[in-house]
């Protein structure tokens, strides 16, 4: 797990641009209104996922 500091809205936008931009398939757990209690989980193509997340 990744985790990571000082998260914002628009840092949480930008992750899930970026995870798009990237051809990686990911979801968050729907805590938009709470940035520091978001996770990601990313899955790659050969079904390896990460989870990463807003808090520590």
């Amino acid at each position: 797990m990744a985790a990571f500091a000082h998260i914002t809205p628009a840092r949480c936008t930008q992750l899930g641009n970026a995870l798009t931009a990237a051809g990686l398939a990911w979801k968050d757990n729907g805590n938009q209104a709470r940035p520091e209690l978001l996770t990601y989980t990313v899955t790659d193509p050969h079904g390896r996922r990460w989870t990463i997340a807003g808090h520590q």
